[in-house]
């Protein structure tokens, strides 16, 4: 052989110094082609067939779009979505990792969903093209199954003697919480700061409560229903008697009867009666229905005073009036000169 020359991409011939295989450099990504040619010292020509072949240096192009950068409320069938494309060769295997753990192989590329544990999770996802190059997207995020805790510690089921009635709560969550809400008798109010509250004008009544936590997550949980009752009526009484009729009669170991009548919108808890300065209860007092009586026996000659007094459940606290009852002796003693 005289000369050995190569043609690239159609371009001017380059003769080949010394007739021995040679580096072509430079070249661009995409598709190329190359013919040899040769002549021997008296003039003849041969020639390759021309090759063609394809430089490809760029990674594949990728884009992830599940999963994002945030907090999921399940741990199975979490989406792995994404695109991917190669601008000259061939994608030629896609695949992922979860914690740096085994990789897992797309057929085809595809979308798929994949399950992990509760707590923060690093996916790295991988594209290849059949000229080596790789490209890598990477995704933190976190998976939440557990919902939060909530307990409400005020009010108890329980009788309350005002209409502004503290709401006492605790919440929890293993990561983070998001909101808190409460549900009073059916409507639902957001607790600023998930901080504990004042509920005010509530009307006489039964009433129920119960708190709602959300976390970052979207979980959801709920404390038990808490029933409570308000009462901010005082019992009310009425007919109060006194047998023997006042004024009465001094007689010795007369009976004396006082009455009086109490109700209340919810439950009359105790009755009690101030006689004479000295409270009487428990034992001291009958009731019949709503009547309360009180007795006495052998009262001397005077004006006696005396007060009724009741609660109810809630604690409320109603007294009559100051009473008197007037012992008096009005008959003469009786005199025989024997």
């Amino acid at each position: 052989a005289d000369t050995i020359k190569y043609n690239l991409d159609n371009g001017t011939n380059t003769t080949i110094t010394g007739c021995s295989n040679q580096t072509m450099t430079g070249l661009g990504n995409g598709q190329h082609y190359v013919k040899v040619y040769v002549n021997d010292t008296v003039g003849n020509t041969g020639n390759s067939s021309r090759i063609t072949f394809t430089v490809d240096t760029a990674v594949p192009q990728l884009a992830m779009q599940r999963p994002e950068n945030i907090t999921y409320s399940f741990n199975t069938s979490l989406p792995l979505n994404y695109t991917q494309s190669d601008s000259f060769g061939v994608i030629d295997k896609c695949f992922f990792t979860i914690d740096g753990g085994s990789s897992t192989f797309l057929t085809g590329c595809v979308n798929a969903t994949f399950n992990v544990s509760e707590g923060g999770h690093t996916l790295n996802l991988y594209v290849n093209d059949t000229a080596g190059n790789i490209n890598r997207s990477t995704v933190n995020f976190t998976v939440d199954i557990t919902t939060p805790n909530a307990t409400i510690q005020n009010p108890a089921n329980t009788t309350f003697a005002s209409s502004s009635v503290n709401l006492n709560y605790t919440v929890s969550d293993n990561f983070a919480l998001d909101k808190c809400t409460r549900e009073l008798d059916g409507t639902n109010t957001t607790l600023t700061n998930c901080g504990n509250e004042t509920m005010t004008s509530l009307s006489n009544g039964q009433h129920s409560v119960k708190v709602y936590a959300n976390d970052t997550a979207g979980n959801i949980g709920n404390s038990s229903l808490v029933t409570f009752t308000v009462d901010t009526q005082f019992p009310q009484f009425a007919n109060l008697t006194e047998e023997p009729a006042d004024p009465a009669e001094y007689s010795a170991n007369q009976f004396y009867l006082f009455n009086s009548t109490w109700t209340d919108n919810f439950v009359v808890d105790k009755v009690f009666i101030e006689f004479d300065g000295i409270n009487y209860t428990g034992g001291n007092i009958t009731k019949t229905g709503n009547v309360y009586s009180f007795n006495r026996t052998g009262l001397n000659v005077s004006v006696h005073n005396y007060k009724w007094f009741a609660n109810d459940t809630a604690g409320n606290l109603n007294q009559t009036s100051g009473q008197t009852y007037t012992v008096q002796d009005t008959i003469a003693p009786s005199l025989a000169l024997q």
